[in-house]
């Protein structure tokens, strides 16, 4: 009996026993199903981060392949701007140079050059002033002024020589008209200033402070303030100001 029971007990304990191995074995086998998982998913991971990195790569090869494509373009480009900058100015200098010769030969025609100027465009007049004497050219202005059938020509030939640039210098005619107002009296200067702003007024009488007897500003003066004596008051502070030394500049 005793044997009976040990056996029995021993039956029993090997049974707990298989129970603890089996639970285990399931634990385990559990355990495993989730590595494995956890194994597909990084190896999934991998595989998206190789795809990204190769991804990445190729775009920035597509990006480098584009700015190579830009710069390779802008050397083209500005080659190209450089060569046709280099063919306008020799253009401009072709051009300038014929209507320079033009210019002469109209200042040899004297007062009869108005005749031919006057079927010019104003634009085209004022570009053979800027290149005549300026004595000869104030001369041609005011035979235009004095042209009845064409009585706004003037005005329209001034307001273009404030534009004109003939050496694309940039900047305006400002002491070229100045200049020519020199050689003027004053009355006929006045009709040239109706239309200027008053800046553009301020800048010529600055302008011709370097060549014009003080008489004949101050008669341009005074028959701006009898036209208009307010205008006349905001030119003269104008010119005051252009003549009044920059801040911070030091007066010798």
């Amino acid at each position: 009996m005793l044997a009976h029971i040990a056996e029995m007990a021993g039956a029993a304990h090997a049974n707990q026993l298989m129970t603890r191995l089996r639970r285990q074995q399931e634990a385990f086998d559990e355990r495993q199903v989730h590595l494995d998982q956890q194994w597909a998913d990084l190896q999934l991971a991998k595989a998206g981060l190789e795809r990204l990195q190769r991804q990445v790569q190729d775009q920035e090869r597509v990006l480098g392949d584009q700015a190579k494509t830009q710069v390779d373009e802008h050397a083209r480009w500005a080659a190209a701007q450089a060569n046709e900058v280099q063919r306008m100015q020799v253009m401009a200098e072709v051009e300038k140079a014929r209507y320079r010769d033009q210019a002469k030969l109209f200042e040899q025609m004297k007062d009869n050059a108005w005749q031919s100027l006057r079927r010019f465009t104003p634009r085209e007049i004022a570009r053979y002033l800027a290149l005549m004497d300026p004595k000869k050219a104030s001369r041609l202005l005011v035979l235009a002024q004095q042209d009845v059938e064409y009585p706004t020509v003037a005005v329209a030939i001034h307001q273009e020589m404030l534009r004109i640039d003939l050496d694309a210098a940039g900047g305006t005619q400002i002491q070229r008209l100045a200049t020519l107002y020199s050689f003027m009296p004053a009355e006929r200067i006045l009709s040239y200033l109706d239309n200027a702003s008053p800046q553009e007024v301020a800048d010529i009488l600055v302008a011709m402070e370097s060549n014009t007897p003080p008489k004949k500003r101050a008669e341009v003066m005074e028959a701006l303030r009898k036209q208009d004596s307010r205008r006349e008051q905001d030119i003269r502070t104008l010119i005051e100001r252009a003549r009044k030394p920059a801040p911070g500049e030091a007066t010798q």
